[in-house]
């Protein structure tokens, strides 16, 4: 009973020093977002002083200024390079497609440097987790001690943990494929000879940039893609295959 004692202060103080890292991480993705609003809304102040600005983009920066004023979610502040082109002829509207497209895909590169350390840690902490409490779990039934509720919130657990991987990983799928869809769009209309001059200097920007776009990459470790929730789960029966041998054998 001593064993299962020191054990049980193990898993209890890493259980409370996961949760104080991860308060951590979280705190710092978010004073580094508030930091990337409170800029957007001074450069918006500054390009608002210019004379060459527009009155449609002077209608998005004081937009800008005020959903940043009130505390919002806002663009980081490199995208605002993006809106440095100036739409004053008929062909505008081209324009302002890219520059949406061009947006999105700004905001996903910034969630992956944003975010990638938290995703990071979150599927080493399933991985870590499924271990231990199987570990865990295995040594209380072979010393008679094991109680189905602990069981069954064990398992529970675990799911949660891998539930969420598998959304991410299927919703970060989701864009790849329509980055992929929207490239090969804007190739077939590149071919079509009927397209205005403006529109297919469009398509070849939007080709330009979805060439660039890359998956959702850990830390350049494995991708964020529709496999990894099947590469988890090997991993898990791999290492759960491996602990019974050192428990049971």
């Amino acid at each position: 009973m001593q064993g299962a004692s020191i054990l049980t202060i193990i898993v209890t103080f890493a259980w409370i020093l996961k949760n104080f890292v991860t308060e951590t991480i979280l705190s710092i993705e978010f004073e580094y977002f508030h930091k990337s609003v409170n800029d957007v809304m001074v450069n918006s102040l500054l390009n608002l002083a210019t004379d060459q600005s527009e009155v449609a983009l002077r209608q998005w920066l004081l937009e800008v200024k005020s959903f940043s004023s009130i505390g919002s979610s806002t663009l980081h502040p490199r995208f605002s390079r993006t809106f440095q082109m100036i739409n004053n002829d008929r062909n505008c509207c081209w324009k302002n497609k890219f520059i949406n497209y061009s947006i999105i895909l700004e905001a996903f590169e910034f969630t992956k440097t944003a975010f990638q350390l938290m995703i990071l840690y979150h599927c080493m902490e399933t991985f870590i987790h499924a271990i231990v409490y199987e570990y865990y779990l295995l040594y209380y039934l072979r010393a008679g001690d094991a109680n189905i509720f602990g069981t069954l919130a064990t398992f529970g657990w675990i799911l949660k943990n891998f539930v969420t991987e598998t959304i991410l990983s299927v919703e970060f799928e989701y864009f790849h494929k329509s980055v992929n869809e929207a490239m090969v769009n804007s190739l077939l209309n590149l071919a079509n000879d009927q397209s205005e001059e403006q529109e297919k200097q469009m398509h070849m920007n939007v080709v330009r940039i979805s060439r660039l776009s890359q998956k959702f990459e850990l830390c350049n470790l494995f991708d964020m893609d529709a496999a990894m929730p099947r590469r988890l789960l090997s991993l898990i029966a791999t290492y759960t295959i491996v602990l019974l041998q050192f428990v049971l054998l």
